[in-house]
């Protein structure tokens, strides 16, 4: 609120802490902010002066951007974070399936009668563990494209916020 105290004018005074709180009280009570659809928010401040009604509610659509922005950012940080780690996982875990088909491809050259079944069962089995590593790394790159295109969801953002800028341009001229 300190932001929105400066937007005002009110810096230039000295306030109490009790006097203060009553102006933050006072901005909150003139100040209603709704939603009017998914990417359309309205800020209505009301004052006797109206530089000051359009500094204030300036200020509060700054504020409201910079956090969105914020929270933006953290979520597609966090999200990279996790998919990052779910691949790096899916990666050490396909490295150490094809480390170990390797190492028993190479311990066991001279096959012998009768136990080429056991070997081929063995064979198979982690030939299905390396392709189901292969699967869930493909899920989890899956996941985060999907992720990063929920996340693009900024752009849409910051596109209908120029254009709130464009319009305010406008009414001031």
């Amino acid at each position: 609120m300190d932001l929105i105290v400066e937007a005002g004018g009110w810096t230039g005074y000295e306030f109490g802490t009790a006097a203060y709180e009553q102006l933050i009280e006072d901005i909150e009570a003139r100040t209603e902010i709704k939603a009017q659809g998914p990417n359309i928010i309205i800020i209505s401040y009301h004052d006797s002066d109206p530089e000051r009604t359009y500094a204030v509610a300036n200020a509060f659509a700054d504020l409201f951007i910079e956090e969105s922005l914020s929270t933006k950012q953290r979520e597609s940080l966090h999200a990279f974070e996790f998919i990052n780690n779910q691949a790096n996982n899916y990666h050490a875990k396909l490295l150490e399936s094809e480390r170990k088909l390797k190492e028993f491809r190479s311990n066991n050259l001279d096959i012998r009668p009768g136990s080429q079944a056991d070997v081929v069962a063995r064979i198979s089995a982690l030939r299905e563990r390396v392709d189901a590593i292969n699967l869930e790394l493909a899920e989890a790159k899956n996941r985060a494209y999907t992720l990063s295109r929920q996340l693009s969801g900024e752009a849409e953002l910051t596109g209908s916020l120029s254009r709130e800028t464009q319009y305010r341009e406008r009414l001031i001229a």
